[in-house]
């Protein structure tokens, strides 16, 4: 029987015989990778998203404005704080968070101030400051870039103040709230005197209720919306002609002396605040109004704030206001015992 032999090739020759076909391999595999990952990898976590053309949300504002007093005249040297909010990006959170710009001016001679070529979506009238004087609305007034540029140096947006008496100012309570409205119109019940809310009725001073509309399919506008303010044991006046209009109210009424005192009469159960889809404001309204509280026993003055949520979410209440612990109809608040205005 024949012997079997073998030829033993070394391994570096072994090596080098099969690096081309190995070579060959590697590459294809590589270039199949590459080409997987073009069509089919999700982008990297984290990624900051595609740059949106700021135009769509941050309009040119141009703003003016004038101070008036309880009489209707002009007042000057009014310290005018305002901000300006715009949006890098995405208008939502969380593709990106508003910003909010500040500054402020001071009225001339004729009590007129303007503000002019900012960048933004909403300008807001933070507060007005002058010694001796009352800023009559509360925290704030905010415009949109059309309510905005609606006003000019002949049609101004008119705010006032009041001059402080020190011999009508008592001591007032106050009062403050930030509740959620349901969407499904269950109401909320208020204790003003105590600023507590969702109180039995029992307990409380009024009750508010959210009625939300047929979804309309829009996701800027998606529904009507309606907001129903009622005293419990007592009554609600609404100033003449007011605005409603994110909250710029310059009726005649609300200029004068009933700022600082509750009108004697003309109140009524209860009052409505509504927005429909073409509402310009829709996702913001303020109001003010008077109450008469406890039987009417104490008068008092609220400012609201309305903004509403998502379908099915309800809305977003903000309401702070004052009242006479004394009965007196005054409204004016003690601020300082010893300031002394001619």
């Amino acid at each position: 029987m024949k012997e079997g032999f073998s030829i033993v090739i070394p391994l570096s020759v072994a090596a080098f015989l099969l690096l081309p076909y190995v070579s060959r391999c590697l590459a294809e595999t590589v270039s199949l990778s590459n080409a997987s990952s073009a069509t089919s990898q999700p982008p990297q976590a984290g990624a900051p998203p595609k740059k949106q053309n700021t135009d769509e949300w941050n309009g040119t504002i141009n703003f003016f404005g004038k101070i008036v007093d309880d009489t209707g005249a002009p007042v000057s040297g009014v310290i005018v704080e305002f901000s300006v909010r715009s949006w890098p990006f995405y208008r939502r959170h969380p593709f990106g968070e508003p910003k909010f710009t500040y500054g402020k001016v001071i009225t001339d001679k004729d009590g007129n101030f303007a503000v002019k070529g900012k960048k933004g979506d909403t300008f807001t009238v933070q507060s007005l400051s002058k010694t001796g004087y009352l800023q009559i609305f509360s925290r704030y007034q905010s415009f949109g870039v059309e309510e905005a540029n609606a006003t000019a140096e002949q049609s101004p947006g008119v705010f006032g103040v009041a001059r402080e008496n020190v011999a009508l100012a008592e001591r007032l309570e106050s009062f403050r709230f930030t509740v959620i409205l349901p969407a499904n119109g269950d109401p909320v019940f208020l204790d003003l005197e105590h600023s507590r809310s969702h109180v039995p009725e029992s307990e409380a001073d009024m009750k508010v209720t959210f009625e939300q509309g047929a979804a309309s399919g829009s996701t800027r506008r998606p529904f009507d919306w309606k907001v129903r303010f009622q005293m419990v044991d007592g009554a609600i006046r609404v100033p003449t002609e007011q605005m409603h209009a994110h909250g710029q109210m310059h009726a005649l009424e609300y200029m004068q002396n009933a700022m600082i005192q509750a009108p004697e009469a003309g109140y009524s159960r209860s009052f409505t605040v509504s927005a429909s889809l073409t509402d310009p404001n829709w996702d913001r309204m303020h109001t003010m109004f008077y109450v008469k509280m406890k039987d009417g026993k104490q008068f008092g003055k609220v400012y609201a704030a309305v903004s509403p949520r998502s379908a099915g979410e309800g809305a977003l209440l903000m309401i702070e206001g004052m009242f006479n612990p004394l009965g007196s109809r005054n409204l004016q608040r003690r601020t300082n015992p010893h300031m002394k205005i001619p």
